[in-house]
């Protein structure tokens, strides 16, 4: 990070939010995840970050410093999905199953397809459960994902925890309808031989 010393960062939104009075004590700037170019200038890549801010007061309550923290996408949250998707893919159709992760205006910030990350807007594409989780809710949609197949869409909406009301995100779930359906009729079959086991025991 040598090359970042003695850079003007005025005009950034993180830092005149913290110079100006916006984050008080005891709270924090919390960015959406973008493409930082600072951080795309250190690592050789995208970039791909969470920026996390705070300003540093003195004895008088003036603000002195700000205090910035860029979190690595990759590290919080893909490697998160990545395990997750992982422990729900033990069954049936395992290769249709696939995690989305938009923001508030329903763009892709997280998907299998990493092309498509930045690029894609779910909601504009017409998509319902995009355009649910955003708006706080959670449940689920059958309709066409974005190659035309029929699909089942879980979706979730962020809530945030404790003072940190959240970023808007919408979490979904999808797998192709034939593939859900092949899950459901096998665990249909668990649960009835299991009723078969224990009418004998």
């Amino acid at each position: 990070t040598r090359a970042l010393i003695g850079r003007s960062v005025r005009g950034e939104d993180w830092f005149e939010a913290c110079l100006g009075g916006k984050v008080r004590k005891g709270e924090s700037f919390v960015s959406d995840v973008k493409e930082d170019a600072m951080v795309a200038e250190v690592y050789r890549n995208r970039g791909i970050a969470m920026n996390f801010a705070a300003p540093v007061f003195d004895e008088s309550g003036n603000v002195t410093r700000v205090w910035s923290n860029r979190a690595s996408w990759e590290r919080i949250t893909r490697q998160i999905t990545r395990e997750h998707l992982a422990a729900a893919s033990g069954g049936p159709g395992k290769g249709s199953l696939e995690v989305h992760l938009v923001n508030k205006a329903g763009l892709l910030i997280e998907d299998a397809n990493e092309a498509e990350i930045f690029k894609v807007n779910l909601v504009e594409k017409g998509n319902a459960a995009a355009r649910a989780a955003i708006a706080g809710k959670d449940g689920f949609t059958e309709e066409k994902d974005d190659q035309g197949v029929d699909s089942l869409f879980g979706y979730v909406a962020q809530k945030g925890y404790g003072p940190f009301k959240g970023n808007g995100w919408g979490i979904l779930l999808s797998q192709s309808s034939r593939d859900a359906s092949a899950a459901a009729v096998e665990l249909g079959w668990f649960i009835a031989g299991a009723g078969v086991v224990i009418a004998l025991l």
